[in-house]
This record gives structure tokens, sequence and C-alpha cells, in this order.
């Protein structure tokens, strides 16, 4: 379903260009020739809103098949953290606030779960899509021209990684 969305989603404004291309050729030409154009111009514009939309239903049927697998994910993550604690011996648990654990076994199987979702849903799609873009801008035009992306990108990337340090001190402080 994350292929689908992507490509999907990549696909919709290769249409839109091809809308306008036609667009182009209806308003250059007359009569038989000028409908047809607007008729391929009406087509691409069809198809580009139906691509967005099982877009959107593929995003919403990734959804409901990885929650499953999240959460027998972190339940199996919450059993071997609980495990282990069960098998420390029993001077760990005179010695310490034991029942403090659970919370913070909650945060850290809520952790894996967060960082798993973004791996899986966040970083590779968006590498995924970088690069498919990059090369469609390489065969489309120059090679110039996939260097200003990724050089935005990284800039980009740069900025936001400056706000969650910004962000880190902030709270830190408080």
């Amino acid at each position: 379903f994350l292929m689908i969305q992507k490509s999907f989603g990549l696909a919709v404004p290769i249409l839109f260009k091809v809308a306008v291309d036609h667009c182009t050729t209806a308003a250059a030409a007359s009569g038989a020739m000028a409908a047809e154009a607007a008729r391929a111009a009406a087509m691409a514009l069809v198809a580009s809103g139906a691509l967005k939309a099982m877009s959107g239903v593929a995003t919403e049927l990734r959804t409901v098949f990885f929650t499953p697998v999240a959460q027998a994910s972190g339940r199996r993550v919450a059993l071997e953290v609980f495990n282990h604690v069960l098998s420390l011996d029993l001077s760990f648990h005179l010695e310490r606030r034991t029942g403090a654990l659970q919370r913070i076994i909650d945060r850290g199987t809520r952790s894996v779960s967060m960082v798993f979702r973004a791996v899986v849903f966040t970083f590779l799609p968006t590498a995924i899509e970088l690069a498919l873009v990059c090369g469609l801008l390489w065969h489309a035009f120059s090679w110039h021209f996939v260097v200003i992306v990724l050089t935005t990108f990284v800039m980009y990337l740069c900025i936001i990684g400056q706000d969650v340090a910004l962000l880190h001190v902030m709270t830190d402080r408080r």
C-alpha cells in the first residue's frame, strides 16, 4: 500500500503536466484538433483526481493493515522487558522501586513503536520518493536540477535539525 500511495502520488503531477500540455495544444489548434486536445486534457485531469483519491485510500489501508503489526511488536518488546525484569535477582527488586518500572516499560514500548513507524512510513518512503523524483528530473531535464533539489532537501533537513536541537535546549531549561 505504501508503494501504491507513493507511485500514485508521483503520477498526479505528471498527469497535470499532460493536461497542461493538451490545453496548450487546444489553445493553439482549431476545430476537431482543439476539441480532441481539450478532451485529452479533461481525461488527464480526471485520471489525476482518481489517482489522488486512490493514493488516499492506500494510505488509510496501510494504516489499517499495519496497526496489528505495530501492536504485536509492541507487545513482544514489553513482554521481553517484563521477563527480563522478573528474571533479575531479589536484591534488585528490594533496593529499587520496581513499581516505577511499569511506566518506563510503557514509555519504551511506545518509543519503539514510534521509531519503527517513523522509519517505515516516513524516512524510507521519503528517500524512495526523493530518488524517484531526482531520476525523473534527470531524465526530463539535466543533472543540474537534481543538484538543486538535493541541495534544497539537505538545507531543509539542516534547518529542521537546528529547530529540533533548539527545542531540546528549551525544554531542558525548564
